[in-house]
């Protein structure tokens, strides 16, 4: 039985991106795609996937609203919000930053960076900085 996915993003390159990087494990299937939370919710609550992967900016419902919506409705999705912070990290590390360079740049501590920087990693299954570079690369958050 494939882990069934809905990915869903107002960036349709990171849309594709995530789509890209999850598909090419064996055992996962990603069954809709969403580019607002209006229809990341209305595909969850039609679909009941496993996971749903959230990167939905500011216009309309955020993840984290749509995730609120979803278990109101007694649905038991797994939610996985990629935030804003975190794209920031992911975007500092591709450029080459250190840890200890994004938390100056940032104006947080080295250990809040470690933090997103593993959530990061966790949310898309990345386990070294090399593919994270290759993450930003692929959904143009730099060049290379």
């Amino acid at each position: 039985m494939n882990v069934t996915i809905v990915v869903a993003g107002d960036h349709q390159l990171i849309r594709e991106g995530i789509r890209r990087l999850v598909e090419s494990r064996a055992g996962v299937e990603v069954v809709g795609e969403a580019a607002n939370g209006e229809d990341a919710e209305r595909l969850i609550l039609e679909l009941r996937p496993h996971v749903a992967l959230l990167d939905i900016g500011p216009s309309g419902l955020s993840g984290i609203e749509v995730t609120r919506r979803i278990r109101r409705a007694g649905v038991l999705t797994r939610v996985a919000v990629l935030t804003g912070r975190e794209r920031e990290v992911l975007r500092l590390v591709a450029d080459g930053h250190s840890s200890k360079e994004i938390a100056e740049l940032l104006g947080v501590s080295y250990k809040t960076v470690e933090t997103h920087r593993t959530n990061l990693m966790d949310k898309v299954g990345i386990h070294k900085v090399s593919g994270l570079v290759r993450l930003a690369i692929r959904d143009g958050l730099v060049t290379p």
